[in-house]
């Protein structure tokens, strides 16, 4: 346990390197055991296909076409023979014999008397005669046929059974260290102050289990040659649906596998863009100074158009033409008619904003009820923090078509101060002594700017008192709360001390 708790820092101190290292593994390996063999089975034109020969579960050669038949036809009728005549003898417990023979002028390989396959010469390995492609797979049948009867016999059933219970028992161990170490992270998280509780480490610990269930598994289907049958034909199955046309775009007919092998190098391409354009923001455009503002847009229209020329590169490797992407932009240009205006407007404000920059990051605004500072301006929302640290996601479009505060945009910021003072109270007294307040105000708070000065007025006659505004200026925003309870402080005080 300690073995792998110090295995689990090791792979923690990668951070988020490692785990983009890990998702481009973890999608590599998803395109060479799945979608790689299926996007083969589609050979380019005017090349040789060939068929696999199997007995048991294990590929022997291949076979081409031989002009009267196919190649997947003499695939499949070699491989039920073999199967027909391996069982059959195993009943009988007759002997299984291969034998080359010649018949009218053709070398063909002949399996108890019975024809097997007809050695051509789209069969042979260049630089190899027929004949001794013939040989070749003769001792390869018989080498198959020996193992075959082998794997049957007691003695091997004893051993594969002692294997599997040892892999069951491995499996188990393994899953256990693994449900340690979970549990064991998932209580740190819980220790922690932040609420997240979800993180790239689970998913791999979760597709870690899953692939040493997997793996286990294989492991012992392979070990009995029924269940190797079996999984032989499993995976056929699972080849040829991903090989099988779904539908026809244009003139292009379009697979399962060709989807998925889109799909697959799409989420390449968010998190290699992702990655390149955090990269930029963090390490290279900073080198070059300049607004921060800048640099989102900079970045923001890098992102997507990487995302737009890659995407079109992938329906190309994909085989959709141009003709088939203007069947598409058109289906989403129906779609953004009907039922993604607001997403569509939001987008081009957010274009609009890079270009205007009506706002920047660390500016505080105030649209509509929410008075925030400017965080992050995205693509589609802009988002805000407020007074009370809350995260408000605002659309781009209100910042394009209501009424936006900029706090920041004049270099000043005035704050307001209302005091009321009961009717035969000395006016130019009172005004004096809040003016004498403002100032010792500017005294305690170094953000209270002396150009332009503080300033008091009479506002007018109240219901009850007598109304005056005292007005200090900052330049940031962001002190106001504090400088208007200073101002207060200092106005009470100062109330009080000249008993007003």
């Amino acid at each position: 346990m300690m073995a792998a708790a110090r295995f689990w820092r090791k792979i923690r101190a990668f951070g988020q390197k490692g785990k983009r290292m890990i998702l481009a593994l973890l999608l590599m390996l998803l395109w060479l055991t799945l979608l790689g063999p299926a996007w083969a089975e589609k050979p380019p034109e005017k090349a040789v296909v060939k068929v696999p020969v199997m007995l048991d579960g294990r590929e022997l050669f291949r076979v081409s076409d031989s002009g009267e038949f196919t190649a997947a036809e003499r695939g499949k009728n070699i491989n039920a023979l073999l199967e027909e005549k391996l069982d059959g003898t195993l009943k009988s417990g007759r002997s299984l014999e291969v034998k080359i023979a010649q018949q009218n002028e053709q070398i063909t390989l002949r399996i108890n008397d019975r024809h097997l396959v007809t050695v051509t010469a789209r069969d042979t390995i260049p630089g190899v005669t027929l004949a001794e492609q013939a040989q070749i797979w003769q001792e390869t049948l018989q080498e198959a046929i020996a193992r075959a009867k082998y794997e049957r016999t007691p003695a091997y059933m004893g051993l594969a059974i002692k294997l599997t219970l040892g892999s069951i028992i491995g499996a188990i161990v393994l899953q256990c260290a693994i449900v340690w170490i979970d549990r064991r992270y998932r209580r740190r998280q819980l220790r922690r102050e932040s609420g997240e509780r979800g993180s790239w480490q689970l998913l791999v610990l979760l597709l870690l289990r899953i692939g040493v269930g997997i793996a286990v598994a294989g492991y012992i289907a392979n070990l009995f040659p029924w269940t190797r049958r079996w999984l032989y034909k499993a995976y056929q199955v699972l080849i040829t649906t991903f090989s099988a046309k779904i539908f026809t775009l244009g003139e292009e007919a379009v697979s399962l596998n060709r989807l998925l092998l889109m799909a697959v190098l799409t989420l390449g391409l968010w998190i290699g863009v992702g990655w390149l354009t955090k990269l930029l923001k963090s390490q290279i455009l900073p080198l070059a100074g300049g607004d921060q503002t800048v640099r989102e847009s900079i970045s923001y229209f890098l992102r997507y158009g990487l995302i737009f020329f890659g995407s079109l590169l992938i329906l190309t490797v994909g085989g959709f033409d141009f003709r088939s992407l203007a069947i598409i932009i058109s289906v989403l240009g129906v779609g953004i008619g009907f039922g993604l205006q607001n997403i569509a407007k939001d987008f081009i404000s957010g274009l609009i904003m890079s270009f205007d920059r009506p706002i920047k990051v660390g500016e505080l605004v105030q649209v509509g009820e929410f008075q925030g500072l400017v965080q992050r301006i995205g693509p589609r929302v802009t988002e805000i923090s407020t007074i009370e640290r809350v995260i408000v996601m605002i659309p781009n479009s209100r910042f394009i078509e209501g009424e936006v505060q900029n706090w920041n945009r004049s270099g000043l910021t005035r704050v307001k101060v209302y005091v009321g003072v009961p009717y035969g109270a000395d006016m130019e007294l009172v005004h004096k002594v809040l003016l004498a307040a403002a100032q010792a105000a500017q005294a305690h708070h170094p953000d209270i700017l002396r150009h332009p000065p503080p300033k008091v007025k009479f506002r007018g006659f109240g219901d009850s008192a007598l109304n005056f505004r005292v007005v200090v200026f900052i330049r940031n925003p962001l002190s106001e709360p504090k400088v208007r309870t200073l101002v207060y402080n200092q106005v009470e005080a100062y109330l009080r001390q000249y008993q007003i």
